[in-house]
């Protein structure tokens, strides 16, 4: 029986977006060691400036069938609220 692969919530800044989609190629879509779970930068953001309401939609939306929250800390990812409230959602 193989392993079972964990649904992976991945946290990052859009300046670093190359770097993430790189690293979701090769371990989640080429190796299938994790399902990937994130939101993208255009289509997912959550329009709002509540911070309770961003995270209570993240946790519904992304994290609640996620397993895992793997953060990607680039040079930009202190800037960015949205990893903040993506941390804080996955501790809840």
């Amino acid at each position: 029986m193989g392993e079972r692969r964990r649904k992976v919530f991945i946290s990052y800044h859009k300046e670093d977006q190359d770097e993430v989609i790189s690293f979701i190629q090769k371990f989640s879509d080429d190796k299938s060691i994790f399902i990937k779970r994130l939101l993208s930068m255009t289509d997912d953001i959550i329009n709002s400036n509540d911070s309770k309401y961003v995270m209570s939609q993240i946790r519904r939306k992304f994290l609640q069938d996620s397993t895992v929250t793997l953060v990607m800390i680039g040079k930009c990812t202190w800037a960015r609220r949205y990893v903040d409230w993506e941390i804080k959602s996955s501790t809840l």
